[in-house]
């Protein structure tokens, strides 16, 4: 199956940071998110819209956790979130990033600044 896949840009310095963006923006998408998976790939995300907190109960892997607002700024990092634990709600938040643990340090992901995702094609796995 061909789903429209994104990329994740920072937009201050034009520099992609996830190259490979699912996206989660039905209400089944959602409601499965990461479930079942084994794991992220390194440069992997999922873009959760709308969405202002997240859960991590059934997973099998811990992940770093972006929140952006509806300008696509962002208002909080949550680092290697284990399974088995919520996070968020966070007041303002409009999305939520999911990532493999590590990749907001090792993107160097910071507050204050705006992400947006941009499209590309590719064959999906969700």
């Amino acid at each position: 199956m061909r789903d429209v896949l994104y990329s994740l840009l920072e937009v201050e310095s034009g520099k992609v940071v996830i190259e490979k963006l699912y996206v989660a923006d039905t209400f089944w998408k959602q409601a499965v998110g990461l479930l079942g998976k084994r794991g992220l790939n390194e440069n992997e995300g999922l873009w959760i819209e709308p969405c202002n907190g997240v859960h991590t109960f059934g997973m099998r892997f811990a992940i770093d956790l972006l929140f952006l607002d509806k300008s696509g700024l962002a208002v909080h990092r949550a680092f290697h979130v284990k399974p088995w634990r919520i996070c968020g709600p966070i007041w303002g938040t409009r999305v939520v990033v999911e990532m493999p643990a590590g990749a907001l340090v090792q993107v160097n992901i910071q507050p204050g600044r705006h992400y947006v995702k941009i499209p590309r094609e590719q064959e999906s796995r969700f």
